[in-house]
């Protein structure tokens, strides 16, 4: 019997392949609060043997699918893997929806807009249209994720995942990036239910230092929530009453994109 495969029948009559699974388990290692990792790391959290597991490290990297920084010898995820992703049909549709959407958003509010979706309990950016005065934060760029409970528009799609996900999320320890993030699971429970009230999250420096992101909320067919929008710049020109402002023009577009969705 070969190494790489589990016979027919023992998983419901399908041959999986161990490779692949080994494979996916090493691309899985890698998170937002550990996006970079030694081989020994990745050997450590999958159990796979050092050889096997440098093979497959070796056949990512040549394909480009997974970098390694020579200085330090760890390695890290490349946006190959969103260039794959982003052919899937849901991806897809959501981001030609919106696409125009937040192009016309961010004329109205001269500021920058994505669009985030979650994944794997985690908030990922699909498409990002930059405003009058563009975000230089690499934290921003299509492609990376954040965790769901810091920021505008991953707040936001936490406040309308199902109950039991919004409370996987919490049960874990939460990091604190910046001296305004909560992390308390009571505090963000009620701020949830705010979120809901209104209509809109709002994340004032709780993920990064002096800037302010208004999340709006898009459903899909299912009335699941599908994504949302960030529109969002640095603190200075963001008082309440521009956030209220943001928040109102930012729902409808939200609003918009839902639509069209639920009508395709």
């Amino acid at each position: 019997m070969s190494e790489s495969k589990l016979p027919a029948g023992e998983k419901g009559g399908r041959e999986l392949s161990l490779s692949l699974k080994k494979a996916m388990a090493i691309l899985r290692c890698f998170t937002h609060d550990e996006p970079q990792l030694t081989l020994s790391n990745i050997v450590a959290l999958t159990g796979i043997a050092r050889t096997i597991c440098y093979r497959l490290l070796s056949t990512f990297e040549e394909d480009g699918v997974i970098g390694r920084d020579e200085s330090t010898n760890r390695y890290f995820l490349t946006t190959s893997l969103f260039e794959i992703g982003s052919g899937a049909p849901t991806i897809s549709t959501i981001v030609k929806t919106a696409t125009p959407h937040m192009s016309a958003l961010s004329a109205q509010t001269h500021d920058t807009v994505l669009l985030i979706v979650e994944n794997r309990l985690e908030a990922t950016c699909l498409a990002r249209i930059d405003g009058e005065f563009p975000i230089q934060q690499n934290a921003l760029t299509v492609g990376k994720s954040w965790p769901l409970h810091v920021g505008g528009a991953p707040f936001c799609i936490l406040s309308y995942l199902p109950v039991e996900q919004r409370e996987r999320v919490l049960s874990k320890p939460l990091r604190a990036f910046t001296s305004h993030t909560v992390t308390d699971p009571v505090r963000i429970r009620d701020r949830i239910e705010e979120v809901r009230g209104q209509g809109y999250a709002v994340g004032n420096e709780d993920a990064i230092d002096y800037l302010v992101a208004v999340g709006t909320p898009i459903f899909g067919k299912d009335q699941q929530i599908a994504g949302a929008l960030s529109v969002g710049g640095i603190t200075q020109p963001y008082p309440e009453s521009r956030i209220r402002e943001v928040a109102a023009i930012a729902i409808q577009t939200a609003d918009l994109i839902t639509a069209e969705l639920q009508a395709a």
